[in-house]
């Protein structure tokens, strides 16, 4: 006679999915923890790619790649808007770095005789080097993405996550108009075209950082969010108002007062940060500053009242190269630093603001211990 087969009771069913459900509840953010650490390790990888491209082309040019060039009256006025002129080099220090981390093609396809671009940009000359562009821009560079910003930013152009470092100022420093970061554009002005060279990072190559990350725009103004731009009341903040008369301009002191007042500010301001990797501007293809701690609101400021009124994005950044924008991540508690040795280290929120600044400038004397970051 056949042993009778015992069937689960909708009890024990019942506590069997209870035990997988909770199983699976424990399990899945150990998962979705793995994955991010996979992806903050790829982020990290691409920032390593980025160091030994530059290191590849100081060997080659004995200085460091430009971060594109000051404009000065010649952009919008003069012989100096005619392609050809010295003015046509308005391209990222990401541009420059392209044969060194195998787009030799892509870099062959600009025409470094002709703005840019992009398409659609007010002056005549940046609209047809737009097109005269266009192929090689719109190319998508997986180097220039961080994996973990799963935000697409402009679907329409090829972005950028990460941004190279002005320095410990929002812009060129007051005194002397000098960058204090490994930072310089070909320019009228002498100081800001001095090339930089290793020689001159007498900080150290270990304790300067040449490149970070940020979040890429939304693509709209219609959220709040790191990859927003903010400004006053629907235009930029003019950079000095409140701090011109109690302090210093171009100094950090004054600078983070300004970031202070951006953290304050709801107004959204541009939504595509990130966008057009081969641009110089700030919060576009160019360069982040200092001034801002790590995931911390970024604004755009212009110490010109009539230019920080125009609601017109984007501004003539060639000419006007302020920035409250900082580094900021998609990756929990920090972002990626990448330093002029090439190493890359993981910088968290809660850093001391002296450190970040420290490690921004390239021979303030600043000392940085190994562990402060």
């Amino acid at each position: 006679m056949s042993a009778k087969q015992r069937a689960f009771t909708l009890i024990e069913l019942l506590v069997v999915i209870a035990i997988i459900a909770v199983l699976i509840s424990l399990l899945l953010p150990a998962v979705q923890a793995a994955r991010e650490a996979a992806r903050r390790a790829q982020c990290s990888n691409n920032m390593k790619q980025l160091g030994l491209a530059v290191h590849n082309y100081h060997s080659a040019h004995s200085a460091l790649p430009p971060s594109g060039v000051r404009g000065g009256w010649g952009i919008n006025n003069g012989p100096a808007n005619f392609p050809g002129s010295d003015y046509a080099q308005a391209y990222s220090m990401k541009t420059h770095l392209l044969p060194y981390i195998e787009q030799q093609q892509v870099y062959n396809a600009f025409n470094f005789m002709h703005y840019p671009g992009p398409i659609g940009a007010a002056d005549t000359w940046h609209n047809f080097g737009g097109y005269v562009n266009q192929t090689a821009y719109l190319s998508k560079i997986s180097t220039f993405l961080c994996p973990s910003d799963g935000n697409p930013g402009n679907t329409n152009v090829a972005n950028t996550n990460y941004p190279n470092s002005i320095g410990s100022f929002r812009g060129y420093a007051q005194i002397n108009w000098a960058p204090t970061g490994p930072f310089y554009q070909m320019a009228w002005d002498g100081l800001l075209s001095d090339v930089i060279s290793f020689t001159d990072i007498e900080d150290g190559l270990n304790s300067t950082a040449i490149f970070s990350e940020w979040v890429k725009g939304p693509g709209n103004v219609t959220s709040d969010g790191l990859g927003m731009v903010y400004g006053g009341a629907g235009q930029a903040i003019v950079c000095d108002t409140g701090t011109a008369n109690t302090v210093p301009r171009g100094t950090p002191d004054a600078d983070f007062k300004l970031s202070q007042v951006c953290q304050q500010n709801p107004a959204r301001f541009f939504g595509f940060k990130g966008e057009y990797w081969h641009l110089q501007s700030t919060g576009r293809g160019g360069f982040y500053s200092h001034t801002m701690p790590p995931n911390t609101k970024g604004c755009f400021c212009s110490e010109d009242p009539g230019r920080a009124a125009m609601t017109v994005f984007p501004l003539p950044f060639e000419e006007d190269p302020q920035t409250l924008i900082g580094a900021s991540s998609a990756h929990p508690g920090g972002v990626n630093v990448l330093f002029l040795d090439g190493s890359v280290r993981f910088v968290k929120n809660s850093v001391n603001y002296k450190t970040w600044i420290a490690i921004a400038s390239k021979d303030q004397g600043e000392v940085v211990s190994s562990d402060s970051l």
